[in-house]
């Protein structure tokens, strides 16, 4: 079980579709084979790859629209294949919200919230289009909110596994920074494209710019994001023996492969190896 946390509107159904999208087309995992079971999943996944490849936006998650993805991952060939069945959680932004801001009591009963305190890993959605400048008041309140909500977050799926059933450390966190396509853009640039003060911008699917995550701009602009949000990854860091940062976007390719950026690293560090 694979649970994703994040703010409204951060990417992360998105994320989750174009993830099958390019596990389908075997651009990664390859040799992989994963199959949807379930009529819901196999309708919802294929509707949802349909809409992002005619550049229609996925709309958020509802607080009606609770749903896992259910599939099956083999591995290997004839007498060294293993067959895993794996959950992928969708759960609406204000959702995840609540692990973080709401009473305990409260929380127990809904489904979100048995979902993430159950999961094998945890996928933590941090949204880059907020940061189109460091400095600015949005850019600091939503690092602050990131930061105290994410670990309280985790404090209390802690708190829950208090009883030593399972042991979180062995257990994957991932912190994915999403749309990281604005790390190409000039500073000048991605804060013109912000000056109407809508981080949500409109971008084509089927028109993905390229980016060389080995250039010296895109690893110095993620080591200043790394910088940016230490907090909040180093008190992971020492929550887990199997932390990771992606950065990731649905509408860039990595420059060496075509692979959309970061789903390599993104499957690699949730799924079964």
């Amino acid at each position: 079980m694979v649970s994703f946390i994040g703010y409204p509107r951060s990417g992360k159904t998105t994320l989750i579709i174009s993830l099958f999208a390019e596990i389908f087309a075997q651009r990664i995992l390859r040799g992989v084979n994963i199959i949807p079971r379930g009529e819901e999943t196999i309708k919802r996944v294929n509707e949802d790859i349909a809409r992002l490849e005619s550049s229609r936006e996925l709309g958020p998650t509802t607080d009606q629209d609770l749903f896992s993805y259910r599939v099956e991952m083999l591995t290997g060939r004839n007498i060294f294949s293993r067959r895993y069945k794996i959950e992928l959680g969708d759960f609406p932004g204000e959702a995840s919200e609540n692990l973080a801001s709401e009473e305990p009591e409260w929380l127990h009963p809904t489904k979100y919230f048995q979902w993430a305190l159950n999961a094998d890993a945890f996928i933590f959605v941090i949204d880059l289009e907020y940061l189109s400048d460091f400095e600015s008041d949005n850019a600091v309140k939503y690092k602050l909110a990131i930061t105290s909500s994410f670990r309280a977050a985790w404090q209390k799926i802690k708190d829950h596994h208090y009883d030593g059933v399972r042991r979180l450390q062995d257990n994957p966190i991932v912190v994915v920074f999403t749309k990281a396509d604005l790390l190409s853009y000039s500073e000048d640039s991605y804060s013109e494209k912000n000056m109407n003060n809508s981080p949500h911008l409109p971008r084509n699917y089927n028109k993905p710019i390229i980016i060389d995550s080995k250039e010296q701009k895109i690893m110095e602009k993620e080591n200043q994001i790394k910088k940016y949000f230490r907090d909040v990854i180093e008190y992971f860091k020492s929550e887990t023996n199997k932390f990771n940062i992606v950065f990731s976007s649905v509408f860039a390719k990595e420059k060496n492969d075509g692979i959309r950026f970061g789903m390599e690293a993104l499957a690699r560090s949730v799924l079964p190896k």
